[in-house]
């Protein structure tokens, strides 16, 4: 799977010792062979993410971010 700059993704953060399990929605920004970045669109926050997360914390669409929840 190919992402393109501007497609909208959703990233599950899970970090249990914060208790803090959400699902933000980020407009990805860079795209290269390997990774690519997302932006999280209130705070402006970016996340680096490899293309093997798709599908284990990174999701295209929010409903199966949150079935991961």
């Amino acid at each position: 799977m190919r992402l393109k700059k501007k497609d909208k993704i959703f990233y599950l953060r899970k970090l249990p010792k914060q208790d803090i399990n959400e699902v933000l929605r980020l407009t990805v920004r860079t795209v290269e062979e390997d990774y690519f970045v997302g932006i999280e669109e209130k705070e402006q926050h970016a996340f680096l993410f490899h293309y093997s997360d798709i599908g284990k914390i990174v999701f295209l669409t929010y409903g199966e971010a949150l079935e991961r929840k």
